[in-house]
């Protein structure tokens, strides 16, 4: 059965963002990715590191169907900052990773609009 994420991250965020967090990172019942677990699930690639400003955030995707594949970054400096990107440039934001709410989708291009999103915040 293939879920439609997309609208999912539209219309409930904060379920999206949890899913994924689910596909992404290696959780148990008490752990949670990019907060308390940073092990990634076997089928996540690694890529380069990014650094932005002073911090230097993590990069992973996986392909969940030909062609859809979704991009995570996240950074850890004490407080977690956790980002899925979509094919389409529009990502979903936990700027707080210990929290498993609060997520926030933005239909804007991630890549394109990186100076003015909410990774001004997290600087």
């Amino acid at each position: 059965m293939k879920i439609d994420i997309y609208k999912i991250a539209q219309n409930r965020p904060s379920l999206a963002g949890e899913i994924l967090r689910e596909l992404f990172f290696k959780q148990n019942k008490n752990d949670l990715g990019c907060y308390s677990t940073f092990e990634l699930n076997e089928d996540v690639v690694k890529y380069p590191n990014i650094t932005r400003g002073e911090l230097v955030w993590n990069r992973t995707k996986r392909m969940f169907f030909p062609n859809e594949t979704i991009e995570m970054q996240y950074v850890w400096d004490g407080d977690g900052t956790l980002i899925f990107i979509f094919v389409d440039g529009s990502y979903l934001i936990n700027t707080d990773c210990k929290k498993d709410y609060d997520w926030k989708y933005h239909a804007e291009n991630f890549y394109e609009n990186i100076e003015a999103n909410e990774l001004n915040e997290v600087y």
